[in-house]
């Protein structure tokens, strides 16, 4: 029972409670160790830092729980395009970071062509606004 709560509770740190994403904290805390893992295995990673690139008016014209809304839905969206065990975090207000423990530049480029895809692809808060309050988006991408 007690290890179940410290789990949850460790889970609690670790997350973004907007975003459902984990946090820029817990990247911090991850990034040393996947580094240490990625350079005693000799094996590649790849970062993709990306940044919405309209938020801002989304926040502006719809209120910041619409923006809220967006972050969850582009949270969801990338995890239905990333591996397992890739992990996304929120990095900042509107940035994201994805990590991908196995994989080369050119791996990390057609992952960041898929994301970009699915954010492009549709309209965000549908399901919250309809057709009619649909807000175009896009992403700008970084690949390390």
């Amino acid at each position: 029972m007690v290890a179940l709560r410290v789990r949850a509770i460790r889970e609690l740190t670790i997350r973004d409670d907007t975003a459902s994403c984990f946090n820029r904290g817990y990247f911090e805390e991850f990034i040393v160790e996947e580094l240490a893992r990625a350079n005693r295995l000799k094996a590649p990673m790849s970062l993709i830092f990306f940044d919405m690139d309209n938020l801002k008016e989304v926040n502006t014209r719809l209120g910041h729980a619409m923006g809220s809304r967006t972050l969850l839905e582009v949270s969801g969206r990338v995890r239905g395009k990333i591996r397992k065990f890739d992990k996304l975090f929120r990095f900042g207000g509107d940035e994201f970071c994805i990590v991908l423990p196995e994989t080369e530049w050119h791996g990390a480029t057609e992952v960041a062509e898929r994301v970009r895809e699915t954010i492009a692809g549709r309209p965000f808060l549908m399901a919250t606004r309809g057709a009619q309050g649909a807000q175009p988006m896009t992403a700008s991408f970084g690949i390390a």
